[in-house]
């Protein structure tokens, strides 16, 4: 389960996470080798992947290269995109919001929605 996730060091990278594990001035190459979405492979267990399309923080590009990369690999795969909310809105609601911009009852439809997914493929 992938929630707002940073994946890619080379298709809109969050670039301060990519530095925080390569330093300062990160090669291609270990932009590219870290990269989930050249990780995933046909043993790649299924992935639920949820992010909001105005994700000031963690551009969305990286749950749609994701996506993509299970899709070509055959992996069972479902993405959420909500149009709206906040960077790290956890379950949406008031005990995990920074503030009121956190609480998203539209967004914590991602709960049940993952619930219903691990059901299906994890006999969860």
């Amino acid at each position: 389960m992938l929630c707002y996730p940073v994946i890619s060091g080379v298709t809109s990278p969050h670039e301060g996470s990519f530095k925080v594990l390569l330093g300062d001035e990160p090669s291609r190459s270990d932009l590219s080798r870290l990269s989930l979405e050249n990780r995933v492979t046909p043993k790649t267990p299924p992935i639920f992947i949820w992010a909001t399309a105005n994700d000031a923080s963690v551009s969305a590009h990286n749950s749609l290269v994701m996506a993509k990369a299970c899709i070509s690999n055959k992996i069972p795969m479902e993405l959420h995109l909500f149009d709206e909310g906040p960077h790290g809105s956890a379950t949406c609601d008031k005990p995990t919001a920074r503030d009121n911009n956190d609480i998203t009852p539209r967004v914590r439809e991602w709960i049940p929605l993952s619930v219903q997914f691990l059901n299906k493929y994890m006999n969860v």
